[in-house]
């Protein structure tokens, strides 16, 4: 019975040791990931910070509204949409340049900002001011028939105010499967809307087509916030895994 005993703490005791092992293993693969993924979020919240992708008078001008020395800035038009990733190449086609825009509540405040780049010698930028939208009624298309998935504004999110930009920008293009099919239904419709396609084909007003292929960083802006939130949401879920190892 003594021999039956001593076996058996010593099969408990191999157990348990086994165990530790395991549980110190998966904490260092943990640990591993999440040091990792902090390094991920660090470089992409930096990205952010700086407004890298944007160009630099943009990015003087936002510096300058974080410092106090201009007022109403609302931020650039790619910063204030929520695009799912499915839209993201179409709406970056279909916003264009306009991505880097930047919204502003007043005139006076644009021409502010105007005048800073001007002075400091940096460069041109363009204002949307939310006053002025009030006052203008945005173009609207009516999404029909096959191939075309919806109005590129009913694919989007905006920040809190900022649907007026969405409407103005976005409420006049189609987004359409294919090239082929939006110049098919840009021809029934008499060129009454701009159509742009999954692949970030565009299809303007005038007739004219914009297309071709697109650089490797294609949606790079609304990418690059999904990927933050992506990062954040993943660091968290490893630190609660790593947390539970050691409640084991």
């Amino acid at each position: 019975e003594a021999r039956h005993t001593l076996a058996e703490r010593s099969r408990q005791r191999e157990l348990l040791t086994r165990t530790l092992r395991e549980h110190r293993a998966k904490r260092e693969i943990l640990a591993g990931a999440g040091t990792a993924a902090e390094a991920r979020l660090a470089l992409l919240e930096e990205l952010e910070r700086g407004h890298e992708g944007y160009n630099e008078a943009v990015r003087q001008v936002l510096a300058a509204a974080q410092a106090g020395e201009l007022v109403g800035i609302q931020g650039v038009v790619g910063d204030v949409i929520e695009v799912p990733a499915r839209y993201e190449v179409a709406i970056e086609a279909a916003l264009g340049e306009r991505l880097q825009w930047i919204v502003v509540n007043t005139q006076e405040q644009a021409l502010a900002a105007v005048e800073y780049l001007r002075s400091h010698g940096a460069g041109c930028a363009t204002f949307l001011p939310l006053s002025s939208l009030s006052a203008v009624a945005p173009r609207t298309a009516t999404p029909a028939g096959e191939g075309c998935i919806g109005v590129a504004a009913r694919m989007v999110r905006s920040a809190r105010g900022m649907a007026s930009v969405v409407e103005h920008l976005l409420g006049d293009a189609l987004v359409m499967r294919d090239l082929r099919g939006a110049l098919k239904y840009s021809r029934r419709l008499g060129y009454q809307a701009r159509a742009v396609t999954l692949a970030g084909e565009v299809i303007e007003r005038s007739g004219a087509i914009r297309g071709g292929a697109l650089a490797k960083d294609a949606a790079q802006l609304f990418g690059r916030k999904r990927e933050l939130e992506q990062v954040r949401a993943h660091l968290d879920e490893l630190k609660r895994s790593l947390a539970a190892t050691w409640e084991c």
